[in-house]
């Protein structure tokens, strides 16, 4: 239950995750209080003015939202994608689908720029360096060994950008772990064996594994819409921003 938990707003579970915590140690939760959990999370990020008694509506200008729905729209077409692909190969085609893919990479990556906060930007600078070394060792390696530095770049940059989009969409830490779990490690330690010719998976089972990916990206893309990313214009009247602090 921890991840439903997680998938609240900071100030939400600041207020009332012990107390929810509390309800639920007393009474497991069934199916449908599970999907409740899910539905007031995506509330709570709508509705962020109600967390507490007395406060002020909060007004997200869109500028804030736009990097969720870029997000949001990335997972999207890495979802078409796959249908694509899956259509196709029931009619026994086989479509060319290069451009969708590399069309979601990039308006995912675009959801991740104009980072303000400086924990985010650590992270990015120090994730550039690395899959620059990486992919620079790609390009003096030969082609037999090519493969060393291309697996941990792939991992880097899949992992890491979902991650860093969970971060953006305020999930906990423990949430995050999951979202990333599920929607990239999971895949790759599936997918992986089908690289080294250990087994040849249907069509259908190998759209299936890749399919997460896409989804958890809608699912911080549509959170992150809902509550806007932190930054300089999300910061009352008279607080300074670090840059001016």
């Amino acid at each position: 239950m921890n991840w439903l938990i997680g998938l609240y707003p900071t100030s939400w579970r600041a207020r009332y995750e012990e107390e929810l915590r509390g309800l639920l140690t007393d009474r497991p939760p069934s199916v449908r209080d599970r999907i409740d959990l899910v539905r007031g999370a995506f509330d709570a990020h709508l509705h962020p003015d109600l967390v507490g008694p007395g406060r002020d509506a909060v007004v997200i200008p869109w500028v804030r939202r736009r990097p969720g729905l870029f997000a949001l729209v990335g997972g999207a077409v890495w979802v078409a994608m796959l249908l694509i692909v899956g259509v196709g190969l029931g009619r026994g085609e086989e479509p060319d689908i290069t451009g969708l893919f590399w069309l979601s990479i990039l308006v995912m990556a675009i959801g991740l720029l104009g980072s303000n906060s400086a924990a985010e930007a650590r992270s990015v600078k120090r994730g550039l360096a690395a899959s620059a070394l990486l992919f620079g060792a790609g390009l003096v390696l030969p082609w037999e060994a090519k493969v060393i530095p291309a697996l941990p770049l792939v991992v880097l940059v899949g992992a890491g950008m979902l991650w860093l989009a969970a971060t953006r969409a305020g999930l906990s830490t423990r949430t995050r772990r999951l979202v990333v779990a599920i929607g990239f490690l999971l895949p790759s330690i599936l997918i992986a064996p089908v690289g080294g010719g250990l087994y040849e998976p249907s069509p259908w089972f190998a759209l299936a594994i890749l399919l997460p990916y896409g989804l958890a990206w809608m699912l911080v893309g549509a959170l992150t819409t809902l509550r806007g990313v932190s930054g300089p214009t999300n910061q009352p009247s008279g607080v300074p921003s670090e840059a001016t602090a």
